[in-house]
């Protein structure tokens, strides 16, 4: 029998119980053993759903404990860098939600602390681990679409509960939708398109008075492409789609659906899944990782110029002009 990596989840809200808790469940090798969170019955309820036997109010207990391997850290943003820290100084591998630190420095310096103390710190840009990204991005890199020109994102999702939802204040969130949705999908310009020369955003406050924003658009260009990202928390329903076009078709990506494909002069057509998908997902990837000592396939230094690209989007829409990356 192979060894087994015994993680801990930090923060068991909604990413928590969404991804991370069932991500690990499905993992092979994987194990968790405790569960923190300030809110002690949030923690409680999740530990209960997934047959974790070990429950903390302070995630320094549950970093204290020797026979944890590895974290997912899945606390509000402002947080994250001091949990982070905390886990490398324990010697726990980690998978960190978005942004790592709230601040582009704060986030090189942990990932060299992280390297210097020989511990895993793996941004959680879970996009990119999809099957259907992944095949797109074959598609993509076949040629079958021609060179790629334009990239169009649109992703939604309902908006937090006012009042009551650390997302809608700045202090702790960094921004609203636009770094809430918006990050991921400036991201997979990245991994499908190549590299971003310059954004051009706007943001705005459009329904209800919350103190971030519920709604932004994102200019991207490229080297060679430009891209048009959105990122809503108003209006109703969740979307998250992808379209790339190129001098010879496009490929469109949306969730709970087949990739689709077209080519000049014909409609959009599923695409048969791949028989062999790769990784089931980034948390069965991190998991790997840490029990072959490998290097993941996406570093931390992904999610470092992910925030960078919405950074320099939050300065854009301030001063109201492009901003070189």
């Amino acid at each position: 029998m192979g060894r087994t990596l015994s993680v801990g989840i930090i923060g068991a809200g909604a990413v928590a119980a969404a991804r991370h808790a069932p991500g690990y469940e499905r993992a092979p090798g994987a194990e968790i053993l405790a569960v923190a969170d300030a809110n002690l019955d949030r923690a409680e309820a999740l530990a209960k759903k997934h047959g974790v036997p070990i429950v903390y109010q302070d995630y320094r207990e549950l970093l204290r404990r020797t026979d944890i391997d590895a974290v997912s850290i899945c606390t509000p943003n402002a947080l994250h860098a001091e949990h982070v820290l905390d886990a490398i100084q324990a010697g726990k591998h980690i998978l960190c939600e978005l942004p790592i630190a709230l601040g582009l420095g704060e986030c090189r310096e942990l990932i060299q602390v992280a390297r210097a103390q020989g511990v895993l710190l793996m941004p959680a840009l879970a996009e990119r681990f999809s099957a259907a990204h992944r095949q797109a991005r074959e598609i993509v890199a076949s040629g079958q679409i021609g060179r790629p020109l334009f990239f169009r994102a649109s992703f939604a999702s309902p908006p937090p509960p006012t009042g009551s939802d650390w997302r809608i204040d700045p202090a702790t969130s960094g921004g609203g939708a636009l770094i809430d949705l918006g990050l991921h999908a400036l991201d997979l310009f990245r991994f499908h398109m190549g590299s971003v020369t310059t954004v051009l955003a706007d943001t705005g406050t459009l329904a209800g008075e919350a103190p971030v924003e519920d709604a932004a658009v994102c200019v991207v260009h490229g080297d060679r492409a430009r891209g048009c990202i959105e990122a809503r928390w108003c209006g109703v329903g969740s979307a998250r789609s992808v379209e790339m076009h190129g001098t010879a078709g496009g490929v469109l990506v949306e969730a709970g659906k087949p990739v689709h494909v077209c080519g000049a002069g014909t409609g959009w057509e599923p695409v048969p899944a791949p028989a062999n998908e790769g990784p089931a997902g980034i948390v069965a990837h991190f998991v790997a990782c840490c029990l072959q000592a490998a290097e993941p396939e996406v570093a931390a230094e992904e999610g470092t110029r992910a925030l960078e690209l919405v950074l320099a989007a939050y300065e854009s829409a301030r001063r109201g002009r492009p901003r070189q990356i």
